[in-house]
C-alpha cells in the first residue's frame, strides 16, 4: 500500500511539472539569444535526486516526495571516473553546496567534563590511640566535628602500668645518681635508665614529660593524651570513665586544609587525561565560585559495570569551605598528546596531529569515510577513502591514518557525494566492507527474554522522541533503567561477559541520561547512547519477544550535525526520534534483526 502511495505521488508530480511547462509555452521567442538557449539546454540535461531516496529522479529540484529533503543534481559525467570516484561539474558542485578544506596539523585540546564528590585526604588523616591500657578519667573533646590544634590535650588516662613504669625509672635514676660514674655498675644503670625511658615513650609519654618526671621525682598516675595533628575530629570511640585496652583507637582526626576530589571519567576521556594536570571545579554550595585542583591519581583499572575510571584531584582548602560529600563538577582543559606524555601547550604545537572538521567524516559502525577532491582540469572529482580516527576535540577529529597534510577533503555535503556514488552503484559508505560482525555465544534464554522485554521501553522512548514529548521520554528512560537493573548475566561465559560489559554500560548511561532531564535534546543524545548499546546487544546476544515482531534498524545521516545515528522500530512508517516533527521522515531502513529462536539454558 505504501509503495502505491509513493508511485501515485511521484506520477502526480511528474504530470504536474509537464503540464506546467506546456502551459507556459514559448515566450518571447524572437528575443532569446544563443547564451540563454545554451543555458536552458544545460539545465534541461540536469536531473535531480534525493540523498536519502536516490531511486527518484526529477528534471527540477522539487522536494523529495518521501522525506521532503532538498534534491541534489546528478552530473551526466559522474560515471566516467574510477571505481571509488564521482565527477561533477563546478556548477553542479555549487548547486549541491559541497564545500572543501585542506587537512592540517593543529594542536588540539578538549575540555573534559567530569563529576564527582569531595572526600578527606586519606594521607592527612591521623589517629590517637591508647598506648597503654587504663581508665579515661577526663575527655577534653567529647564530640565529633570539633576542630583541634596540634598538641591540644584530648584526654587524661589513668594507668597502673604507666605508674609502675615511672616508679621504675625513678628508682633506676636514683641508683644511677648514687653510683660511681666510672664504675661498671654506673654503666649498667645508664643502660637500664635508657631502656626504662624507651618503655615510657612506648606507653605514650613525651620526652618533655619524662624530663619533668626526673626533675620533680614524682610519678603521675595519669597521663594526658595530645592531638597528633591539627584538624577535624572524625570519630570518637571512647567515653569518659570507660576502660580502654592498649592500642584502642580513641580519636580519628583529619587535616581539613587539603581535600581530595574523587571524579569518574569515561574510557573515551582517558586519551586526554594525564597526571599533574590542573583542573577547575565548582560545588553547588558556592555558585559562581571556582576552585583549583591537580590530578594526583588515576585508577589503573576500569570499572566493569560503569566503564569509568576513577580520577583523583588534590585541592587546597585553607578556609574549610570544601566539605566531604559535596557534589563536584570539574573541568580539565587537556591538550592532546598522542605519545602519552603530560602535554604542555608548547609540546602540543611541536607534535600537532592531523585534524579534520567534525562534519567531514561519515561514520557508520567502526568505519569513517571522507571524500578527497582529486586535482582535475575538466571536472570536480571526489574519491572516497576510509580513514582511522583518533580522539574528538570539540569541532575537530584527530586523524591517525589515511590522510596527509594538505589533502583537500569535503567538509560540507559529504553525504550528497556518497549518495552520488550510490546512484552509480559504486562502493559507498553504505556498501563498504568492514562492519564488526556479531559473535555467537552460549546465551541463557533468561537474558534474551529480558533483552526482548527491554525493547518495549526502548520503543516507547523512540515514539516519544519522534512526537517531541520530553515527559514520556523521561518516563520511558526510567522504565528502561529499572529493567536494566534486573538483567542477570548468570551462565554467560567469560568471552560473553567481555562483550556484554561495554554494551550494558552504554545502555545504562543512555537510560540515565534520558531519565534525569526534561531537555529533549539531551534526551536525544542519551537515546543515541542507548541505541548503540541496545543494537549491539541484540545483534550479539539475541532477543525473544512475546509479540514475535522483528526489530528493524533505521539510519538518519543528518543526526547530530551530519554525524549520523541509528535507531530501532518494529513498524513500517519511519519516525525519526532525532529530529521529531522537524524532519520526521528523514532516514532509511538498513537491516532487520529477527528474534532468536528459544533454546534450553
Amino acid at each position: 500500500m505504501r509503495k502505491l502511495t509513493y508511485f501515485f505521488t511521484f506520477l502526480a508530480l511528474v504530470i504536474g511539472i509537464l503540464l506546467g511547462r506546456h502551459s507556459l509555452g514559448p515566450q518571447n521567442a524572437e528575443n532569446h539569444d544563443h547564451d540563454a538557449e545554451s543555458s536552458a539546454e544545460a539545465e534541461a540535461d540536469v536531473l535531480w535526486t534525493c540523498s536519502m531516496h536516490p531511486q527518484f529522479q526529477f528534471p527540477d529540484p522539487v522536494p523529495c516526495p518521501i522525506c521532503g529533503m532538498e534534491l541534489i543534481p546528478i552530473d551526466p559525467n559522474a560515471a566516467q571516473v574510477g571505481e571509488r570516484q564521482v565527477a561533477m561539474s563546478e556548477a553542479a558542485r555549487a548547486l549541491a553546496n559541497i564545500q572543501t578544506s585542506p587537512v592540517e596539523r593543529r594542536a588540539v585540546a578538549r575540555a573534559v567534563e567530569l563529576v564527582g564528590k569531595v572526600s578527606w585526604d586519606e594521607t592527612r588523616v591521623s589517629s590517637l590511640t591508647a598506648w597503654t591500657g587504663g581508665r579515661l578519667d577526663k575527655l577534653y573533646v567529647d564530640f565529633i566535628g570539633a576542630s583541634v590544634s596540634e598538641g591540644q590535650a584530648l584526654a587524661d588516662i589513668w594507668s597502673p602500668e604507666l605508674f609502675a613504669a615511672q616508679q621504675e625509672l625513678l628508682q633506676i635514676h636514683s641508683a644511677l645518681q648514687s653510683s660511681n660514674t666510672e664504675s661498671a655498675l654506673h654503666a649498667s644503670h645508664e643502660k637500664l635508665a635508657a631502656a626504662s625511658q624507651a618503655k615510657l615513650i612506648a606507653l605514650g609519654m613525651s620526652d618533655s614529660q619524662i624530663e619533668d618526671l626526673i626533675d620533680f621525682e614524682e610519678a603521675e598516675e595519669r597521663i594526658t593524651l595530645h592531638a597528633p595533628a591539627a584538624g577535624i575530629v572524625l570519630a570518637q570511640n571512647a567515653t569518659e570513665g570507660s576502660w580502654v585496652k592498649k592500642g584502642a583507637e580513641l580519636f580519628l582526626i583529619a587535616d581539613a586544609s587539603h581535600v581530595w576530589v574523587e571524579l569518574e571519567a569515561f574510557e573515551t576521556d582517558l586519551a586526554w587525561l594525564k597526571m599533574g594536570q590542573s583542573a577547575t571545579f565548582t560545588v553547588d554550595a558556592f555558585p559562581g565560585q571556582s576552585f583549583m585542583g591537580e590530578v594526583v591519581f588515576m585508577n589503573p583499572t576500569v570499572d566493569p559495570k560503569t566503564r569509568t575510571v576513577g580520577v583523583r584531584l588534590e585541592a587546597e582548602n585553607p578556609d574549610g569551605r570544601l566539605r566531604p560529600g559535596m557534589f563536584v563538577r570539574a573541568r580539565i582543559q587537556a591538550p592532546l598528546d598522542l605519545n602519552g606524555n603530560v602535554s604542555s601547550a608548547a609540546n602540543a604545537a611541536l607534535d600537532a596531529p592531523l585534524v579534520i572538521p567534525r562534519t567531514a567524516p561519515l561514520l557508520t559502525g567502526e568505519r569513517a569515510v571522507v571524500f578527497l577532491r582529486i586535482p582535475s582540469a575538466e571536472n570536480v572529482i571526489f574519491e572516497s577513502r576510509e580513514i582511522t580516527l583518533g580522539p574528538r576535540a570539540q569541532d575537530l577529529w584527530v586523524v591517525l591514518e589515511g590522510l596527509n597534510e594538505g589533502d583537500e577533503i569535503v567538509t560540507k555535503g559529504a553525504f550528497k557525494v556518497d549518495s552520488a556514488l550510490q546512484i552509480l552503484a559504486k562502493p559507498s559508505m553504505m556498501s563498504m566492507a568492514g562492519e564488526k560482525k556479531a559473535i555467537a555465544f552460549d546465551v541463557p534464554n533468561a537474558l534474551r527474554v529480558k533483552l526482548g522485554a527491554l525493547a518495549d521501553s526502548y520503543l516507547a522512548a523512540q515514539v516519544a522522541l519522534a512526537d517531541d514529548d520530553a515527559t514520556k521520554t523521561q518516563l520511558a528512560g526510567q522504565t528502561a533503567l529499572d529493567l536494566l537493573g534486573t538483567l542477570s548475566t548468570d551462565g554467560l561465559e567469560n568471552a560473553g561477559l567481555e562483550e556484554w560489559r561495554p554494551v550494558f554500560a552504554r545502555m545504562q548511561n543512555g537510560a540515565e541520561a534520558m531519565s534525569q532531564t526534561g531537555d529533549i535534546e539531551a534526551q536525544r543524545t542519551g537515546f543515541d547512547r542507548f541505541s548503540k548499546g541496545y543494537i549491539r546487544a541484540i545483534e550479539v546476544f539475541g532477543y525473544e519477544r512475546k509479540s514475535g515482531d522483528t526489530l528493524r534498524v533505521f539510519f538518519c545521516p543528518m543526526a547530530f550535525q551530519d554525524t549520523g545515528a541509528e535507531w530501532i522500530q518494529d513498524y513500517d512508517l519511519l519516525s525519526n526520534p532525532y529530529f521529531g516533527a522537524s524532519m520526521l521522515r528523514c532516514g532509511e531502513e538498513r537491516r532487520a534483526i529477527p528474534p532468536t529462536e528459544s533454546t534450553k539454558e
